[in-house]
């Protein structure tokens, strides 16, 4: 055999193909353009020189891996060992001309049980007949089963050969979902499912390309042109991730109420990095302790957004320990201190030493959420942060400037209401120009695709909402605008319902090109902390793990 295979290597080797000259000139141009020949020849030599059991299984398998398009959705099939309800379905992928079981998913939440009404009094309410439960039971069965036919011919035709990278198009292809068949008793929420598919497509699309979120998401921010986080592919990484980590933030004290804070939306936030409570140094094998030194601890978003609920509740205990203060501790919220906005700051501060301790001080800030159009006092012209102070536009500039003396306070979201939010930041960015202004997020659509004249003195901020695909589309269409004017997504913003349908929030706002804090609801469960913290956690995991060596620029411009 060793002598056969030398004289046929010998002969085979660098062969063109037979009768080339016979061909058009377009399609031995074709031909030479896609390398086929070399390809086919080379698959050839190694099946004629190893001679497999199954020659044809070997051709296809070597043909595919000379495929250079990225794998593609087949098919959902439901798993038949799941309750019905659960809607839990395999997904399968065509990767190198096989076809592979890659993840499983369920949008059985997006199944909704409908509120019965008032019942009826006991005495008027006849026993079921078990003959009628018992077909109902059947029928409501059949419902849900063509509910999951329906979501597997759904995506057959939404998503049936669609390559794994189109992922800004996935939403789109989710409009169909509004047909679903609805089973007796329940809603199918939309929205939901819309944003559970597309969340549980993303993870089969790092599967199938093998890649993390993050670097997933930097190659689709790269497809848009927007400006994108550098790349975190290997240790060497880390030390330019260290100061680029978005921090966690959470409100601690509260506007309104019986406040002298006036405006209702204020808020006294901290925010702390992912190196406030240690670093995966702690926890790693000693041959990677010096690497994962500017690697943030395995769960560090659970832990911080658990910290800083503590902040919120220690918050509370500050105002009880004082008659004086006492009043402001209402339903388990604390309100701004009757020493005004300034006393507030330093008490979120001392919250958040009470909570994680003085370590973690170090590694946290201040993010106010001044509400300034709810302190603009109307016909007179001032604003109103703190009862009975009232503020000109330069003198509301001082105050700021004031507050973020100490150096804590690192950004103001809403300083302005919106005329002023040019004149104001650019008289402010004068005096401290280290803080970082954010316009409001939740500006109506036109305000916030448009760069008015003077946005270079602020930045946008960007609510994360629905799915990531839906989030990652509108950054991509807004940053290119933002980038001249003043920048893009300094503060991201999830909701409690948003940290449910949006698990990879931190991979999405961390794929900005500069996302400096994650502004968390006040009720996003522990549930959803531990969620959002698995998902966080791949992305410095697999670097941190990853072979040595210079790691790969994303294929985007980067910050």
């Amino acid at each position: 055999r060793s002598g056969c295979s030398r004289a046929i290597d010998a002969q085979l080797s660098g062969a063109a193909m037979i009768n080339d000259v016979l061909l058009p000139d377009e399609v031995r141009k074709y031909i030479q353009d896609h390398g086929i020949d070399v390809a086919i020849t080379s698959v050839l030599n190694g099946v004629i020189k190893d001679m497999p059991a199954d020659p044809m299984e070997r051709i296809v398998c070597e043909v595919a891996r000379h495929s250079a398009a990225p794998p593609s959705f087949l098919a959902l099939k439901r798993d038949p060992s799941s309750p019905p309800t659960d809607l839990k379905f395999d997904l399968f992928v065509a990767a190198r001309g096989q076809r592979v079981r890659l993840h499983s998913l369920a949008l059985g939440s997006c199944l909704v049980p409908v509120k019965e009404g008032a019942s009826r009094s006991a005495s008027n309410e006849a026993e079921p007949d078990p003959a009628e439960v018992a077909l109902q039971r059947l029928r409501k069965i059949g419902e849900v089963t063509r509910l999951q036919s329906f979501v597997e011919d759904f995506f057959a035709r939404a998503f049936g050969q669609s390559f794994v990278d189109d992922f800004l198009g996935f939403r789109s292809r989710c409009a169909g979902l509004a047909d679903a068949p609805c089973p007796g008793g329940f809603t199918f929420e939309v929205g939901r499912a819309t944003a559970t598919l597309t969340e549980e497509l993303l993870v089969a699309a790092t599967l199938a390309t093998s890649t993390t979120r993050l670097e997933y998401l930097h190659q689709q921010l790269s497809k848009r042109g927007a400006r994108c986080s550098p790349a975190l592919s290997g240790p060497s990484d880390f030390a330019t991730w260290r100061a680029r980590w978005p921090r966690i933030a959470m409100p601690v004290f509260h506007g309104g109420g019986p406040s002298v804070l006036r405006p209702p939306a204020l808020r006294c936030c901290a925010a702390l990095s992912p190196f406030a409570l240690g670093s995966a140094a702690e926890a790693s094998p000693a041959a990677f302790r010096e690497l994962a030194v500017n690697c943030p601890a395995m769960g560090w978003l659970a832990s911080a957004g658990a910290a800083l609920q503590r902040a919120a509740g220690e918050a509370v205990k500050i105002l009880q320990a004082d008659k004086a203060s006492a009043a402001l501790a209402v339903d388990g919220i604390a309100y701004g201190h009757a020493g005004g906005l300034l006393k507030t700051l330093e008490l979120t501060q001392e919250a958040v030493k009470r909570a994680a301790g003085e370590a973690a001080v170090h590694e946290s800030c201040g993010v106010l959420l001044a509400a300034a159009d709810q302190a603009w006092v109307e016909g007179e012209d001032v604003y109103e942060l703190e009862t009975g102070k009232k503020l000109a536009l330069e003198q509301l500039v001082d105050f700021y400037s004031v507050l973020a003396e100490s150096g804590w306070l690192r950004m103001i979201v809403r300083p302005f209401r919106e005329v002023d939010m040019s004149a104001g930041c650019e008289l402010l960015r004068a005096r401290r120009p280290e803080l970082w202004l954010v316009a409001d997020p939740e500006e109506d659509e036109a305000n916030a695709r448009s760069a008015p004249e003077g946005a270079a003195a602020y930045s946008r901020g960007l609510h994360l909402s629905g799915s990531a695909a839906e989030a990652i589309d509108r950054y991509a269409e807004l940053e290119p605008r933002w980038r001249e004017a003043g920048g893009c997504a300094v503060c991201a913003f999830l909701d409690t319902e948003a940290a449910s349908t949006l698990p990879s929030a931190l991979d999405v706002a961390a794929s900005f090109g500069q996302t400096e804090v994650l502004l968390l609801g006040p009720g996003v469960t522990p549930a959803q902390l531990a969620t959002l913290a698995a998902r966080a956690d791949e992305a410095p995991l697999r670097a941190l793990f990853a072979p040595r060596g210079p790691s790969v620029a994303a294929e985007a411009p980067s910050a």
